[in-house]
């Protein structure tokens, strides 16, 4: 929605409340000094100024309404998108990291997302379809496993920062920039019907993401407790 002030955009993994939100105007994946800082409200809304709505936006920090939990994740959108969520962040990542047209990424999280075909990936937000009284059951199915799997998607990737802030040397903006690199890489190279559960997807997704030293029961233990808490989610 345009208002006086800007664009009104979504922050959603379930609403984050104050979350922080800004524009990187340099691509670097880090928030500088000089960049916009801005927080939602208990609905997840901002405002983007009608001056930058050609900037990526990453989000990070807040409270999770629906569990009442701090988000301890980072999530993205490209230029011009009004909704910031898990499958917004992939389709990012697919466009900036692993340098796929913007199209073809478009087309990639949407497949992956599982999402209606009246639904556009960059719109999307299951939970306003979830909480409505008026959904009908088709819409709400299919918000619903749209919902899971991005559940999963920033379950992983949260897990992985978890993992490089133990394993390696390694915080911050950029920790979460490799997370989301080697996510998205890895799932373009998954032939795997459900990777979450998949053994040897989410073994090779721990083994890029810890010291290389890190031996293979140790990968198989983190891989496992991994498959175990996607597999919670339902």
């Amino acid at each position: 929605r345009i208002t006086e002030e800007g664009i009104l955009a979504t922050v959603v993994d379930g609403y984050i409340d104050q979350a922080n939100v800004y524009f990187d105007q340099n691509g670097n994946g880090q928030r500088d000094l000089t960049e916009i800082l801005l927080q939602t409200d208990s609905q997840g809304q901002f405002t983007v100024p009608h001056q930058l709505p050609g900037l990526t936006m990453v989000a990070y920090g807040g409270t999770d309404t629906s569990t009442g939990a701090s988000f301890d994740g980072s999530m993205s959108a490209p230029a011009g998108i009004v909704v910031i969520n898990p499958l917004t962040t992939l389709v990012e990542s697919v466009s900036s990291a692993q340098e796929e047209l913007i199209d073809r990424a478009v087309a990639f999280g949407q497949a992956f997302g599982q999402l209606p075909l009246t639904e556009h990936v960059l719109a999307f937000d299951p939970l306003n379809i979830l909480l409505s009284p008026e959904a009908d059951q088709a819409s709400y199915d299919a918000a619903l496993e749209t919902q899971k799997i991005a559940q999963q998607l920033i379950n992983t990737s949260v897990f992985a920062e978890g993992l490089m802030t133990t394993q390696v040397d390694s915080s911050g903006d950029d920790q979460s920039a490799k997370v989301w690199e080697s996510l998205s890489r890895h799932l373009l190279a998954s032939n795997a019907t459900d990777p979450f559960s998949d053994e040897t997807f989410n073994q090779s997704l721990v083994r890029d993401l810890v010291s290389e030293d890190t031996d293979a029961s140790t990968v198989q233990r983190i891989s496992n407790a991994l498959v175990a808490t996607n597999s919670a989610i339902d």
